[in-house]
């Protein structure tokens, strides 16, 4: 949401049938390293054996504002993935929505098992978190999650990785069946 305006942004919770006002939003300042970041068939996103559609009316209601991850079948890493320029704190934010594939898995240098974070988009709770990173999670109603994981670093190029599971603390290489 842009305050462009220099006005006052408010904040609000879904109550399980609708958006209810919570109150001011406060945030802290923070920079989107993500090139593209909703734009995933863009040269600034690698895809290893994860095809991507933006084919998803999205949690905002509007037709095809959101994207499919499709996992291709077999037994190789899945993943949607770029690399990032960070300070030391590095943060993986992503909403969505269960498919056929239930768990959502957001890492950074090598995968989510190793140094992020796993959530379950079915029960809209955190799986197994990597030592190190901090994940949670907080339901935007109609099945819609927002997901967030960080962790710090040294200073240097790391990754921001994506990818789609069907289990909890399952390795980047699981055996899809490609849908």
């Amino acid at each position: 949401t842009s305050s462009a305006y220099y006005r006052p942004r408010f904040d609000y919770t879904y109550n399980g049938s609708s958006w209810v006002p919570a109150g001011l939003l406060i945030e802290g300042a923070a920079t989107n390293l993500a090139l593209q970041s909703n734009t995933f068939i863009s040269v600034s996103w690698n895809k290893s054996a994860v095809a991507v559609a933006q084919n998803v009316t999205g949690p905002d209601g509007v037709a095809n504002s959101a994207w499919t991850a499709t996992a291709s079948a077999g037994t190789v890493v899945h993943a949607i993935y770029q690399s990032s320029t960070s300070l030391t704190v590095v943060g993986n934010s992503v909403i969505a929505k269960a498919g056929t594939a239930n768990y959502l898995g957001l890492g950074f240098d090598l995968d989510a098992k190793t140094d992020g974070a796993f959530f379950n988009l079915t029960s809209g709770t955190v799986g197994t978190v990597a030592a190190g990173a901090t994940a949670s999670i907080q339901n935007l109603g109609g099945g819609w999650y927002r997901c967030f994981v960080t962790r710090t670093y040294a200073s240097g190029t790391h990754y921001i990785t994506i990818e789609p599971h069907t289990a909890d603390a399952q390795v980047q290489t699981w055996n899809a069946a490609g849908t």
